[in-house]
């Protein structure tokens, strides 16, 4: 699972925080107009990054402190090796001593708020047809949208996927929205979304608090085919649900 996204609409601290308390081990990528570069988390520790010509903790802290660009977090990625010894807290704390907070190092505060009914205006829609091309398998490609606009992050979806949020009862989820704004009105086992053998998507919800909509008509209580341009509501997370194909 991969996560895109630019760094003014997603401060980068804060996904590194979830990385870390989940106990994740992912690469997130970072391209700027300074250059580009990388940290490497491992089991919820950042253990490596490299900017450019910077190495290691100084590259960690100028990344940290990037306010433009953009990003993409890929999982599971193992690092090629060591450079940060430290606790990534410490080194957290060492960041935050001579910057401005960004808002949104607020979530990882919310996102441990307890869950409240806030479901969205209901607005019903036809849906436009699925766009599947005969002998070809298309993925999924979740666009996330606030306040009336695209963000410019996007969630690949492939398979069969859980959508929701960490914790320590429950467990990892495969698309982690614990850093969202959002993240108070999702569930930790929200919804799912997989794919057909006739190549197309359904998204299901998993008993969730605050509900799951598509195209703003009433909360789903079955499983609901998904439609290319589909607007999806996780509680008050919006997205747009596209069907990727190969360019090649």
């Amino acid at each position: 699972m991969a996560i895109r996204g630019n760094l003014e609409t997603l401060n980068l601290r804060t996904l590194v925080q979830v990385n870390c308390r989940g106990g994740y081990t992912a690469r997130i990528h970072v391209w700027t107009k300074e250059g580009e570069g990388e940290i490497y988390i491992h089991q919820g520790q950042v253990v490596h990054a490299w900017f450019n010509q910077r190495k290691g903790k100084e590259a960690l802290l100028y990344i940290l402190s990037l306010a433009s660009g953009e990003f993409l977090q890929e999982m599971n990625i193992e690092p090629p090796e060591r450079t940060i010894q430290e606790d990534w807290s410490q080194i957290f704390l060492e960041s935050l001593k001579n910057e401005t907070v960004h808002p949104t190092t607020r979530l990882t505060r919310w996102s441990e708020q307890q869950e409240t009914e806030s479901p969205p205006e209901a607005s019903p829609q036809q849906p436009a047809p699925t766009p599947i091309q005969e002998g070809v398998r298309p993925k999924g490609r979740l666009l996330v949208r606030r306040h009336g606009r695209f963000t410019g992050e996007e969630i690949d979806i492939e398979g069969d996927v859980i959508i929701g949020k960490f914790s320590p009862e429950t467990g990892p989820v495969d698309v982690d929205l614990s850093f969202f704004p959002e993240a108070p009105y999702i569930s930790r086992r929200h919804a799912r979304i997989y794919q057909r053998e006739d190549g197309k998507f359904v998204i299901e919800d998993l008993g969730s608090i605050n509900g799951t909509y598509v195209n703003r008509g009433p909360r789903i209580v079955a499983p609901t085919v998904l439609n290319d341009g589909d607007e999806i509501a996780l509680g008050n997370a919006q997205f747009i649900f596209k069907y990727v194909y190969d360019e090649s």
